[in-house]
């Protein structure tokens, strides 16, 4: 695990949807997480910051797309853990470069099953 914030993992949290962001962030700081909210698309790469754990970002979004993010990411950061989430089940990725695609969670998920896919991307 990589650097944390007040002594928790930090996650950087990416999707259009206010009320998701919201409700995914809730979920994250009750199981532990510091989380650090990303604007929409474009924006989320520029709030990406030297002691974020990991990435949590909608595949589809406006302007720069999840798997734009990703790369644009991993240019700095190349071993940053990325879960891609989205309304699209995993074949909407079938077109992305395998490195890309560590982990997916098709919404709706549970707070179990993110806060699992977030361990497991942070390899505890």
């Amino acid at each position: 695990m990589g650097p944390v914030i007040n002594n928790r993992p930090a996650v950087l949290l990416d999707d259009d949807d206010p009320d998701v962001r919201l409700v995914i962030s809730r979920m994250l700081v009750e199981a532990g997480f510091a989380v650090v909210m990303g604007s929409p698309g474009s924006e989320a790469f520029r709030q990406l910051i030297d002691g974020i754990d990991a990435a949590i970002v909608d595949l589809r979004l406006p302007g720069l797309g999840g798997l734009e993010i990703a790369q644009r990411a991993w240019t700095a950061w190349p071993s940053l853990p990325i879960l891609f989430i989205s309304a699209y089940s995993m074949p909407a990725m079938a077109d992305a470069p395998q490195k890309l695609v560590q982990h997916f969670l098709a919404k709706p998920f549970s707070p179990d099953q993110l806060v699992v896919g977030v361990y497991k991307l942070l390899g505890a």
